[in-house]
């Protein structure tokens, strides 16, 4: 990737944090709220590998989302983790959230679906013990099934476009 679509990445990732943070600060306390971020290419970003051992992998992080997500925290919400990653990644997702200081309330890994829009359905039994503020992710299906919360879609591959939408049928650049 060359360095100009790097930056225009991560203005994108800045432009998120700080509509994010100006939604999240005027919404009223929700009681219950919650917050559900994935981890590849959302928390971490998987194209930029720091250390590798033999069952673990560690990745740089996306810091303006890393920073959105302790903010999150700050602002008294539950941080759920969902992540599409097989529970033989376990470790990595752990250590990778705690090289980078990011506290969360839970963490869920894949079972053994095939298809990674398990998240659509997991994120719908969530909601059933949560008020589900906020979704965010690099694929579609990562904010896709909530409705009447923020969804941001990041950037994903050569797009270098974020969306937000609060009802998953009208998509909205970033």
């Amino acid at each position: 990737m060359n360095r100009l679509f790097l930056n225009k990445k991560l203005d994108v990732y800045n432009r998120v944090y700080n509509y994010v943070n100006m939604y999240l600060e005027n919404l009223p306390k929700i009681a219950n709220g919650a917050v559900i971020f994935d981890i590849d290419d959302t928390l971490i970003d998987i194209s930029k590998v720091i250390r590798k051992s033999h069952n673990v992998v560690l990745f740089d992080q996306i810091e303006p989302i890393v920073r959105l997500c302790k903010r999150c925290k700050e602002l008294g919400y539950k941080v759920i983790i969902l992540t599409a990653r097989y529970k033989y990644a376990m470790m990595s997702s752990f250590q990778n959230l705690n090289l980078f200081h990011i506290e969360y309330d839970e963490i869920y890994h894949n079972e053994k679906e095939e298809d990674p829009r398990f998240k659509i359905q997991f994120k719908q039994n969530l909601a059933n013990t949560n008020n589900i503020i906020l979704c965010i992710g690099d694929q579609w299906h990562d904010i896709q099934g909530i409705y009447n919360s923020l969804g941001i879609k990041l950037p994903c591959g050569q797009n270098k476009n974020a969306y937000f939408t609060f009802n998953n049928v009208n998509f909205y650049e970033i």
